[in-house]
C-alpha cells in the first residue's frame, strides 16, 4: 500500500478525512497530525508518498511543509486543502509542485480521486523507474556478453601464433601461448557449463589436470582477471539471462547460479551493475 499522511488544524476535517476507508483504495493512511510541525516529524517518520495537507496551520504552514516534506521524500506528492479566500495561496502550492489542491468543503468522493489520481502518477514512475533498470540491466548483461566474446577472439587470434611468438615462450617452465590458449578455454568453458554448481579453483584445476596455483597464476595472465572475478562474472551474466523471466523470484536465480545467499547475490549484482536484481 501507498502511504499517506494528512495534516489539519481542524479537528472535524481530521476526522472526516480519517473515517474514509483508504485501505480500499491501496492507500495506507500512516498518520495525521493538526499542525505543520506535528506533519513534518511524521514525514520523516513514515516517510510517506502522499500527503494531504491544509494550507494555513499553527507553527508552520502547509506550503512550508510541501517544501520541507520534499527535501526528505522527493518524490512525495503533495496535495492542497484549501479555502476559497486562499486561492492566491493555492498557486503558489503548484509553483512548489504540489500535485493538486482542493477547496473545502469538498465532497469525500473528489477527496478520493484527488488522492487516488496521486496514487495513479507514483505507481506509474515505479513503473517507468523499473523499466529503464530493465534496460539497464539489459545492456550491462549484453556488455558482458560482449566481453566474452572478446576474451574468446583473444585466444582463438593467438591460436595461430607459433610458440616461438607467444609470451614466455623462452621459459621453459612456461607452457607455449597455444597450451595456455587451450587450457584457458577449457577453464571458462568448465565455469560456462558448471556455474550453477560449487565450483572452486581447485575442482578446476583438477578438471584441466593443472596446480591450482599455477592455473590461477595462469588465469591472471591471460585473461587480467582472476578466477573467482570470472566466476563472479559469468554467474551475473547468467542471472541477467534469467532475470527477463518475471516468474522467476531473486532468491531462486541466486540459486540456480550457484549462490546460496540471496542477500549476497543482491550486493554483488548490485556493485557490478549499479542496480538491484529485483
Amino acid at each position: 500500500m501507498i502511504r499517506m499522511v494528512i495534516a489539519d488544524d481542524e479537528l472535524l476535517i481530521r476526522q472526516g478525512l480519517q473515517s474514509i476507508s483508504w485501505s480500499d483504495y491501496g492507500i495506507e493512511l500512516a498518520g495525521t497530525a493538526a499542525n505543520g510541525i506535528e506533519a513534518l516529524e511524521l514525514v520523516k517518520s513514515v516517510m510517506p508518498l502522499i500527503l494531504l495537507t491544509d494550507i494555513k496551520m499553527p507553527g508552520m504552514d502547509g506550503l512550508k511543509l510541501i517544501e520541507e516534506a520534499k527535501n526528505i521524500v522527493p518524490e512525495i506528492k503533495s496535495i492542497l486543502l484549501t479555502g476559497y479566500q486562499d486561492f492566491s495561496y493555492a498557486q503558489t502550492a503548484i509553483q512548489l509542485r504540489a500535485l493538486d489542491y482542493i477547496l473545502k468543503p469538498s465532497d469525500p468522493d473528489e477527496i478520493i480521486e484527488v488522492v487516488l489520481k496521486a496514487k495513479r502518477q507514483i505507481e506509474n514512475e515505479e513503473k517507468e523507474r523499473l523499466e529503464k533498470e530493465k534496460v539497464l540491466q539489459q545492456i550491462n548483461c549484453m556488455r558482458d556478453i560482449v566481453r566474452n566474446a572478446v576474451i574468446v577472439k583473444k585466444l582463438d587470434a593467438a591460436q595461430t601464433e607459433s610458440p616461438e611468438d607467444g609470451e614466455g615462450a623462452t621459459d621453459p617452465g612456461y607452457p607455449s601461448y597455444p597450451v595456455r590458449n587451450a587450457v584457458i578455454r577449457q577453464v571458462i568453458d568448465y565455469i560456462s557449463k558448471n556455474y550453477m554448481n560449487d565450483i572452486t579453483l581447485i575442482s578446476v584445476s583438477q578438471h584441466v589436470y593443472m596446480n591450482h596455483i599455477y592455473l590461477s597464476r595462469l588465469i591472471k595472465k591471460e585473461t587480467g582477471e582472476n578466477f573467482l572475478e570470472i566466476l563472479t562474472r559469468i554467474r551475473l551474466q547468467k542471472a541477467c539471462e534469467m532475470l527477463s523471466d518475471p516468474d522467476l523470484k531473486t532468491y531462486e536465480v541466486a540459486e540456480k547460479v550457484g549462490i546460496k545467499d540471496a542477500g549476497y547475490f543482491s550486493q554483488v549484482f548490485r556493485k557490478y551493475f549499479g542496480m538491484t536484481p529485483s
